[in-house]
């Protein structure tokens, strides 16, 4: 029986690289999603 989603074609360095950039990048968006509800919060409260 075949592995279902077929060979991968990148190497592990390359695997490892593409989910270094994708953390960083959630880690970012997660950074700024904490600003903007702080200063949402901020503003309701007043």
């Amino acid at each position: 029986m075949p592995f279902p989603f077929g060979k991968s074609h990148k190497s592990p360095a390359d695997i490892v690289k593409n989910l270094k950039d994708g953390m960083t990048v959630l880690e970012k968006h997660d950074i700024s999603d904490k600003k903007r509800l702080t200063s949402d919060n901020q503003h309701v409260a007043l």
